[in-house]
């Protein structure tokens, strides 16, 4: 069949596909960019918004020989963290789907964001229990050299440490 036989509003739909398709290509390019280039944080940075440093940042901020640490307290998170960030992935997706209709209901998308920051929570609370469990296994200057590598991040680098109340006074 050639494109002469095809209807005109065929033509068109394909057309729509063909840069639908380019666009969603062009998309992943850009996000793998993004990702790995120069402001990147690494696999997931924006999905988790940055609160999970890259595993490999938290493994190269330790010296070789203790770098087994990491991967064990990785591995013992790893399902846990993986199912609440797939947890934000669907209820990030409800969200859009509900944005995105022809007409809003107002109450189920009240009721997805809800989900949303309840996920997001969820994701927070298995990050930070991994990150508890490994700073208890680090000695102090790990934990130290560990906090600077995640200091020196991109995101986070020009902001002023958080300081106890009774020093931002001064």
């Amino acid at each position: 069949m050639t494109m002469s036989h095809l209807g005109r509003g065929l033509r068109w739909l394909l057309a729509a596909s063909l840069a639908l398709n380019v666009a969603l290509l062009a998309g992943i390019a850009w996000e793998q960019f993004d990702r790995d280039g120069p402001r990147g944080g690494g696999p997931g940075h924006h999905l988790r918004g940055g609160m999970m440093p890259s595993p490999m940042r938290l493994r190269h901020s330790l010296p070789e020989e203790r770098r087994a640490v990491v991967d064990a307290v990785l591995h013992e998170h790893h399902a846990r963290i993986r199912e609440s960030i797939r947890g934000v992935l669907d209820a990030r997706a409800s969200v859009h789907t509900l944005m995105a209709a022809e007409t809003i209901d107002r109450a189920a998308l009240d009721r997805a964001f809800a989900d949303l920051r309840e996920r997001d929570a969820e994701a927070a609370r298995a990050v930070q229990a991994m990150l508890t469990e490994l700073a208890t296994e680090l000695t102090p200057e790990e934990r130290r050299d560990l906090a600077e590598s995640m200091h020196r991040h991109p995101r986070w680098r020009d902001r002023e440490p958080a300081r106890a109340p009774d020093e931002r006074a001064r």
